[in-house]
């Protein structure tokens, strides 16, 4: 992965490699490199901020400072790609983030109260209805589920 990190910065698609390994570390619950894909994302891919079909770099953020328990950095990231995604009209990668969001704060136990991470699901379940997104809206079901009766969060 290291050569990732040196090609240019002009290259728009190294910022899709670039989230999908975030993304995968983001699945997997944290990795080793977790530190090393943040850093290399802030450098050489948010100044430049492409954009690209279903990534940003700020999601792919606030998904590496969540594996790596800084929650109130995470939630800013996640904050700014809504802000985004509200200029860009795209309400399902908003449905997403909060969405993730609130599996950040079930991730990290006492980083927020269940009122807070249920407003969330809520409205990633709404949007996903609006939407027609029936995977996403099961997954975040199955989190209201586990989290109203108590049991671990797994996705």
């Amino acid at each position: 992965v290291p050569y990732l990190w040196d090609a240019s910065v002009r290259e728009q698609s190294y910022t899709q490699v670039a989230y999908a390994i975030a993304e995968v570390i983001w699945l997997a619950g944290g990795s080793r490199f977790s530190g090393e894909v943040k850093a290399a994302i802030q450098k050489r891919w948010l100044p430049c901020d492409f954009r690209y079909f279903w990534t940003d770099v700020r999601v792919a953020l606030g998904r590496l400072c969540s594996v790596d328990g800084d929650v109130a950095e995470g939630a800013q990231w996640f904050e700014q790609a809504r802000e985004v995604f509200a200029e860009e009209g795209a309400r399902a990668l908003s449905a997403i983030v909060d969405h993730d969001e609130a599996w950040m704060y079930i991730r990290n136990p006492h980083s927020a109260d269940d009122t807070t991470i249920l407003a969330l699901l809520d409205r990633s379940i709404a949007q996903f209805r609006e939407i027609g997104m029936p995977g996403w809206l099961t997954r975040s079901e199955h989190l209201r589920h586990e989290l109203l009766s108590g049991q671990p969060a797994q996705r």
